[in-house]
């Protein structure tokens, strides 16, 4: 080593002779002292920067050291180029330490009048050694002796929470108010790590509870609202700290604590009268625009208790409610509905609480705001955007069937036209949303499939109820049940049981309450069933367990609230079908009614007018603890609702980690299944419900329809859940249905729409790579035989989701193996025998255009592609990202189809939503042919995109 390092070693030598300290010794000395140990960590909070982490650093310094979206929660890691030795800390900016204390007569140096050693030991907490220093060197010893950050042995010991020797230092003297160089004080640093006693000794040694720090502009009472340290903000506030200081961003007390769902704080700060009203400086939001923003409930209603101005706009003209309606939090909107916000008011791009929830497709906050007593006026229903385009417009476009029906209920206007001079119904048309065409075309008269299809379905529930063969109960009286502590009464007992209770108890009557419906969509009642295990043979629910379950799980919905201006009637068997009186039997006719019923189960669970309430839970005192996923009727129950919207069945699984599409079974695996399940009469019933599920099955055929179409789903959240397990479970039930022409003739979809789903690339991120070869082989696997299982029923004209985007990155073998299954399944769900395919479907098809030996498939999508060119299809139709035929088959490289769209005269030089052209892509992927095609057809090679 003194070969290559003398100089080194002549440091060395001369340290141990007079033990001085080493001065900028650089990195190679400090790598050799111990590390110190990691500090607590602060988040920074407020603002549109949550979620990101911050780190002590030396002095009070806030460091980041990782990140995360707005809204998210993350926890960052420290990395190593954070890591900071002690020697960094004691190091001075050009690389020199503090001069020595000199050392006494012995040469040892004098601890006791030695600042630095009083800040160690504070902020190691050694309470001993600290004292011991104060007191052998009073006279001496500087108590606010700050290092090269700023730090003193007060801060230290105040951010690490060592209160016996902040007592010490106060009783001291010590200056309780001095700042690092950040800004941060004592007082600060115990606030933001929660150091309640710390905090009580500072504010009675008279701390300014009003200091900021120099960069964040922060007090003491704005770190403690962030990070939600209750006993703090009471001591602060108590202390008559303003609660009004803004920070660096203008961000309060009251907004840090709104944005990051600290109730107990709001209540604090409300209680002192901050002001619910002011804003910030970046966002111009108030404590209810953040609050609303994240979906904090309780927030919001103290707020607005505390007169908080509901109609207040931030910088983008947002809302409170806006912002509620945009995020889905179905409460806050109602909450502020009744708080009288003004529904009418719209953003700086015109969106209006009704669009917003539009664009979101949530139904379950549609229907509250159009259910609203007088709140259904033209203005509200007909309100235009910036171009001219109502909410009627935007469910039109994405083809959501069900909230176009709930608008034209509460009188939307389909002739009204847009900037561009397009009605709801073109605009359909362009979108290809042909069940959506259909029932504009319709009108009042109803005529389309869907409307006779929701008319045909309330004609069969509703004879059913007028049988009396089944009763809905109103949902009062089992809220009467559960105030007064009653059991459940059987059905023929409910008279004499409301009369004891001093309540009317009317059954559901359509006669009374629907005679002039056609269906019950959009109307002032809801139907709701109850699916549930009986937990004794005698009676299903002795100890009212399930009674107060269902309750409170049907309290979580809007309609069933208190208030709500819909009234809920409730199917539960024991109280709807007539049942054996103890020790007696039905009467003749009772026991007729009962067989009717209960053959007809599947009526009242799989309406598309019911709602359906599955409680799952057993507790362990049951007379009958088996499991509902074990019981044969539950399991009946839950297959009979697989056509209903996910949003129609509410279950209060707490197993279930994700939502999960439930498809039919077919009734083979259907029969197998059930087999494993018990009775609470054995088998006796197993081989009657395989019946009845056939029974059901056949009758249902034509629902099956709401799989192709996509209006199962109730979200574009929903989508994600035909995944391919989901596709395989469908493809096999329409194999089956396919290979009975009976049933098949039933099932005659024009549109197969899987957008937003995994099979949909415009539902992935953007710089998502492309899928495993494992992931491509099992996706692609159910996207082919699901594509083939349509393509067997004859009646698929267009198909709605965007080809993975093979220019994603990840190797080829992936992408060959999907190329290849989807050219196999859009060649099954597209045969020669079968329709034209819409031009809607030409972007698609060119995306999986024929590639080098693909022989076998006889021409495939070239052919389509040639067979609707022919037929006058619009070439230049677009796809929701603007992307044209020409766009897509030069992207994937497909030369034949580009040149076929040439010659049918595609505008080479149309953009899409990135600015792209034709040209652009195919440059980008190296296409040199279709390059060569596309400049031969004169396209514009100076053109630029966007970015």
């Amino acid at each position: 080593m003194e070969e290559y390092f003398p100089d080194v070693l002549a440091i060395l030598e001369k340290h141990k002779k007079d033990r001085a300290l080493l001065r900028g010794t650089g990195v190679l000395f400090r790598n050799t002292r111990p590390p110190q140990t990691e500090l607590p960590k602060t988040r920074e909070r407020g603002g549109e920067r949550e979620g990101e982490n911050y780190e002590r650093g030396p002095g009070g310094s806030v460091q980041r050291v990782g990140g995360g979206n707005e809204g998210e929660e993350g926890e960052g890691e420290t990395s190593s180029s954070h890591t900071l030795t002690q020697a960094d800390r004691n190091q001075g900016a050009d690389g020199s330490l503090p001069a020595p204390v000199p050392p006494n007569e012995n040469g040892e140096e004098r601890e006791e009048t030695d600042p630095q050693a009083l800040t160690d030991s504070s902020k190691k907490g050694d309470l001993l050694k600290a004292k011991h220093i104060i007191e052998c060197g009073r006279a001496k010893l500087s108590l606010d002796w700050q290092d090269e950050n700023g730090m003193t042995a007060l801060l230290w010991a105040s951010l690490n929470g060592h209160t016996d020797i902040v007592r010490l230092l106060v009783d001291a003297k010590a200056n309780v108010d001095i700042q690092d160089q950040p800004g941060m004080t004592a007082l600060m640093g115990a606030s933001v790590n929660g150091h309640t006693d710390i905090v009580r000794l500072l504010v009675d040694a008279k701390a300014n509870v009003d200091m900021q720090d120099r960069i964040h502009k922060k007090t003491a009472l704005l770190w403690a609202s962030d990070e939600g340290h209750t006993d703090i903000v009471r001591l602060l506030v108590d202390a008559k700290a303003n609660v009004n200081m803004q920070d660096q961003a203008g961000m309060t007390a009251l907004m840090g604590a709104s944005v990051n769902g600290h109730t107990e704080v709001v209540r604090l700060l409300v209680d002192a009268k901050a002001n619910v009203d002011m804003q910030d400086r970046i966002y111009r939001k108030t404590a209810l625009l953040w609050a609303s923003n994240k979906g904090h409930t309780d927030i919001v209603r103290l707020l607005v208790d505390a007169k908080a101005n509901v109609d207040i706009q931030d910088q983008s003209g947002m809302t409170a409610l806006l912002w509620a309606s945009v995020n889905g939090h179905t409460d806050i909107v109602r909450l502020l509905v009744d708080a009288k916000a003004n529904v009418d008011m719209q953003d700086k791009e015109g969106n209006s609480v009704l669009m917003l929830a539009i664009e979101k497709e949530n139904v379950a906050m549609v229907e509250h705001l159009l259910a609203r007593p007088g709140g259904a006026t033209q203005t509200f229903v007909n309100i235009p955007d910036s171009q001219g385009r109502t909410p009627l417009f935007r469910a039109a476009a994405g083809g959501h069937i069900l909230l176009v029906e709930l608008l034209l209920r509460r009188g939307a206007d389909p002739s009204l036209r847009d900037a561009s001079g397009n009605t709801a119904l073109a605009v359909a048309e362009d979108a290809g949303k042909l069940h959506v065409v259909e029932r504009l075309k319709s009108g009042e008269r109803m005529v389309d499939p869907w409307s006779t299809e929701m008319v045909s379905e309330w004609n069969d529930l509703r004879s059913l109820i007028d049988s009396e063969a089944v009763a809905f109960w109103p949902l009062d009286f089992l809220r009467s049940l559960l105030k007064k502590g009653a059991k459940l009464p059987y059905r023929q007992k409910i008279a004499e049981t409301a009369k004891d209770l001093g309540v009317v108890c009317e059954p559901f009557s359509a006669r009374r309450l629907a005679a002039d419906l056609r269906h019950p969509v959009g109307a002032p009642f809801k139907l709701v069933a109850v699916s549930y295990p009986w937990l004794s043979q005698e009676h299903p629910d002795p100890e009212g367990f399930r009674l107060r379950s269902v309750l409170k799980h049907l309290d979580k919905q809007w309609w069933a609230q208190d208030g709500s201006p819909v009234t809920v009637f409730v199917f539960w068997d024991y109280l709807s079908l007539f049942q054996h009186p103890p020790g007696e039997r039905r009467t003749d006719a009772q026991d007729a009614l009962f067989k009717e019923g209960l053959c007809k189960m599947d009526l009242i669970y799989s309406s598309p007018h019911t709602h359906v309430i599955r409680s799952t839970a057993v507790p362990e005192s049951a007379a009958n603890p088996t499991k509902c996923v074990d019981r044969g009727w539950c399991w009946f129950e839950s297959a009979v609702t697989a056509f209903k919207p996910p949003a129609q069945v509410l279950s209060d699984d707490s197993d279930q980690e994700r939502p999960s599409l439930s498809v039919p079974a077919t009734p083979l695996r259907f029969g197998e299944t059930l087999d494993t399940k018990k009775f609470t009469n054995g088998k006796a019933d197993a081989e009657g419900v395989k019946v009845l599920y056939k029974n059901f099955l056949r009758r249902s055929t034509h629902k099956l329809r709401v799989f192709a179409e996509g209006s199962w789903a109730s979200s574009r959240e929903a989508r994600k859940q035909m995944d391919p397990q989901a596709a395989l479970q469908l493809a096999a039930l329409v194999e089956y249905v396919g290979a009975d022409p009976s049933l098949a003739a039933r099932l005659q979809p024009q549109v197969l729409d899987l957008r937003g789903s995994p099979f949909d690339d415009a539902a992935l991120e953007i710089y998502d790579d492309f899928l495993s070869l494992e992931e491509s082989s099992e996706l692609t696997l159910s996207l082919e035989r699901l594509l083939c299982a349509f393509g067997k029923l004859g009646s698929i004209t267009a198909v709605s989701f965007e080809a993975l985007g093979v220019s994603r990155r990840l190797d080829n073998a992936s992408k060959k193996v999907y190329m290849d299954g989807l050219q196999r399944g859009l060649a099954g769900l597209f045969p020669a025998e079968g329709p034209c395919p819409l031009d809607t479907t030409l972007p698609l098809l060119a995306s999986a255009g024929m590639t080098e030996g693909k022989d076998s498939l006889d021409g495939g999508h070239t052919d389509i592609v040639r067979l609707l060119v022919d037929a006058k299809a619009n070439v230049d139709m677009e796809d929701q990202d603007g992307m044209t035929a020409v766009m897509v088959a030069s992207v994937n490289g497909h030369t034949d189809i580009v040149r076929l769209l040439v010659d049918a005269k595609a505008n080479v030089d149309m953009l899409n939503k990135h600015g792209n052209t034709a040209l652009l892509v195919a440059s980008d992927e190296g296409h040199a042919d279709i390059v060569r095609l596309l400049v031969d057809a004169k396209a514009n090679v100076d053109m630029q995109d966007r970015i």
